[in-house]
Order: C-alpha cells, then sequence, then structure tokens
C-alpha cells in the first residue's frame, strides 16, 4: 500500500475469519531502509468472521506497508483498513482510516486442481547418489593465514558532513496507490 508522503500508522482492523492459527507481519519501508517487519505475531482462530484490530508498535512508519498472512489452515480473508497520519503532523485531526486494497473473492469462486498427476501404484524410493562419509575422516583446516601480532587500525579517509549541510531531493517520481508489476529478464 504506497503511499506519498512518510506515514505513521497505530492500528489495522483485519476482517478475516480463520479455522486455525495464523502468522500475522506488518512490513513497513522507510526511504533508503528498505522493507523490513515491525511487528509479527500469531493470531489464533477465529469463531466466523470477525473484525480482529491489531495495535501497531511506534516504529511502524513509512511511505509503503505490507500486510503478510500465514494460515496454517482456510482463511477468508474480507478487508482492511489502517489508521495512520503524516509524519510532522501534530494535529489529532489528521488521523485517518485507509482501506488496504484487498480484492473481494467472488461469491461464485470454485476449487481449482492442480495440473500434478497423480503418484502410481509401483512407485520406489531412489537414493541419492551421496557416498558415505568414510571411517577415517579428519578435519582439513582451511588456508587462512593468521593475523600477525603486529596489526594496526587503519582509518578510512572520510571528510566530515560540514556545517552547511542541506536536504537533496533525489528527483523520484511519486509511485501510484496501486502500483504496476513488471517482468524483467533476469539471467536469460
Amino acid at each position: 500500500m504506497p503511499v506519498s508522503r512518510v506515514k505513521i500508522y497505530r492500528w489495522l482492523v483485519l476482517d478475516i475469519e480463520l479455522d486455525a492459527a495464523a502468522t500475522f507481519t506488518f512490513l513497513t519501508e522507510l526511504p533508503g531502509a528498505g522493507v523490513a517487519a515491525v511487528l509479527t505475531t500469531t493470531i489464533g482462530p477465529t469463531t466466523g468472521r470477525v473484525p480482529l484490530k491489531i495495535p501497531l508498535p511506534g516504529n511502524a512508519k513509512g511511505r509503503y506497508c505490507q500486510v503478510k498472512i500465514a494460515p496454517t489452515g482456510v482463511m477468508w480473508f474480507y478487508s482492511m483498513v489502517l489508521w495512520g497520519k503524516p509524519m510532522g503532523e501534530a494535529q489529532e485531526t489528521s488521523w485517518t482510516w485507509a482501506a488496504g486494497p484487498v480484492t473481494p473473492t467472488p461469491e461464485e469462486w470454485a476449487v481449482i486442481p492442480l495440473p500434478i498427476p497423480p503418484t502410481g501404484e509401483e512407485w520406489s524410493v531412489i537414493p541419492l547418489p551421496i557416498p558415505p562419509t568414510g571411517e577415517e575422516w579428519s578435519v582439513i583446516p582451511l588456508p587462512i593465514p593468521p593475523t600477525s601480532e603486529e596489526w594496526q587500525v587503519i582509518q578510512i579517509p572520510i571528510p566530515p558532513t560540514p556545517e552547511t549541510w542541506q536536504l537533496f531531493k533525489l528527483p523520484v517520481p511519486e509511485s501510484s496507490l496501486t502500483p504496476s508489476w513488471a517482468d524483467l529478464p533476469v539471467d536469460q
């Protein structure tokens, strides 16, 4: 869920139904810091469809947030809303609820079988061609020379930041609320 400014997030409400426990992870991205998990917790099974209100920690802030739910059983995920405000705004009225982009499952859904052929009745175990370790094995030291007794610290020549520094905004265009994915030819 990308946003145009860095936001602080405090609450997430999931409209969900679980027949078994699930692992919930909330990830955010601060500019230059990458995407990182700020909360991972276990959600227990629910008794039907319930709104589940999850408090988020104080470090839940960023331009982008992501919710990951890994159920151990069947999960019905209907909607989610996130309570947050832009950083730097002190007004209480700056806090707003934003709906997350959850695509609803149509009422006419059906199970789709995967195209995996069944295992035949005449299957057998195939041993991997890994020879066993011999009875007379020994440790082989790696050829890494030991550190000399006369080692010393080397200062890296990084000049200090001057007192007259100023912020520089990179010319990165704002992203849309709905990101588009691109297939990149990697190792082809």
